[in-house]
């Protein structure tokens, strides 16, 4: 298509200055009553020429947009958390970053085929028991868990970690207590009434708590 346009260019621009010239060069009179013919024939020619012209205007036009169409894909947009740290972040969100005494509320997150198991600090209770501070968080933490992430692991296992006063009387952190929870359990548990208490039986696959807060 670029090429017959460029032919047809060609003849608009050659064939009509050679017509006008023609007609200058002859002055006969029997040439000049044909002009009227060769006016024409030049009109034509310029049609052809500016038909030409919008042919391949339009071919580059499609050339163009065949090439960008044919570029290499952009690919599509891939997930930039991995699920550990998406449930690093939504436990945050739920719980806060920091707990009450300034240590990272989420410690680690370890995932298997089977078991979601995370280790986070906990707050000492003041107006109730460290014991049902944890159970309380325990509970959030369940549910965020069953409510925000969309794979199903067959159990949840929670580790509390708070500071303990060694032998010494120095505080270190240490782990006070686990729970386990089946995804079977999680999804049957009544959350708008479950109490607190119920932590210890509702761990139907681990419960331990340390004497400290026993």
């Amino acid at each position: 298509m670029v090429a017959v346009g460029l032919v047809l260019v060609a003849i608009g621009m050659v064939g009509v200055p050679s017509m006008i010239i023609w007609l200058i060069s002859r002055g006969r009179r029997e040439r000049a009553l044909r002009a009227p013919v060769f006016m024409l024939v030049a009109l034509a020619a310029l049609f052809l020429a500016g038909i030409g012209l919008v042919a391949a205007s339009n071919e580059e036009v499609l050339i163009f947009r065949w090439q960008s169409s044919s570029s290499t894909p952009t690919p599509a947009p891939t997930s930039t958390a991995t699920m550990s740290e998406q449930i690093h972040r939504l436990l945050a969100d739920e719980l806060g970053v920091r707990s009450a005494e300034g240590l990272l509320r989420v410690r680690d997150v370890r995932l298997s085929d089977t078991t979601y198991a995370v280790d986070l600090s906990g707050d000492v209770g003041f107006f109730i028991s460290t014991q049902s501070v944890l159970h309380r968080d325990t509970l959030k933490v369940m549910q965020a868990i069953l409510d925000g992430v969309s794979s199903s692991p067959v159990q949840v296992e929670i580790g509390w970690w708070i500071e303990l006063p060694d032998s010494n009387g120095q505080e270190i952190e240490g782990q006070v207590m686990t729970v386990c929870m089946t995804y079977d359990t999680l999804s049957r548990i009544a959350w708008d009434i479950v109490n607190i208490d119920d932590v210890p039986s509702l761990a139907d696959c681990g419960y331990t708590i340390h004497d400290e807060i026993s």
